[in-house]
């Protein structure tokens, strides 16, 4: 999703891990400057059309986590700690890219991303088992919408999965 804060576009990731929704800053001025963060991430949350489009998705507010720190405290270090293999980034850099490909195998990989895009087919099935619910159904096209996007999800498993076919299943070989 974009957002213009100051006459600046900015992009945030959106996304659903370990049941949490997660927002993520996909701008590295945004990244690196941890004040400017805070203020434009705390500027989006008061957005009436981004509190909107979260309450359509059914995601409370109370209930959105960030990759950043936009409490304006330090974290300790424990907290800082640990790698994020989610969301296209790897918190702390090249280390942590390191214990990935150390600890993992490449079918490992493509299971986690099987794992992601599971999560996510399942989040807009909930969607159109609500839209369905509330009478709208394949001739709405919004639910025709969630539909592709299901679908979509079903293809990009189905391509991993061949991945892991083609790759040789149960493989341990590193990178």
């Amino acid at each position: 999703m974009n957002y213009n804060y100051g006459g600046e576009w900015f992009t945030f990731n959106l996304f659903l891990r370990d049941n949490e929704w997660i927002i993520h800053p996909f701008d590295s001025m945004l990244i690196r400057n941890e004040e400017m963060c805070q203020l434009v991430m705390a500027e989006l949350v008061k957005h009436k059309g981004f509190q909107v489009m979260l309450a359509r998705e059914g995601i409370y507010l109370s209930s959105l986590r960030s990759t950043v720190n936009v409490s304006g405290q330090r974290e300790t270090e424990e907290e800082n700690d640990y790698p994020d293999y989610s969301g296209g980034r790897v918190r702390g850099g090249d280390s942590d890219i390191d214990e990935l490909i150390e600890h993992h195998s490449l079918d490992d990989l493509i299971r986690m991303e099987m794992e992601i895009v599971e999560d996510r087919m399942t989040v807009y099935n909930q969607i159109l088992q609500r839209m369905f619910m509330e009478d709208l159904g394949p001739h709405d096209p919004e639910f025709q919408k969630v539909q592709r996007m299901v679908k979509s999800y079903e293809a990009c498993k189905s391509e991993l999965a061949a991945l892991l076919e083609d790759y040789g299943f149960g493989s341990r070989k590193r990178f």
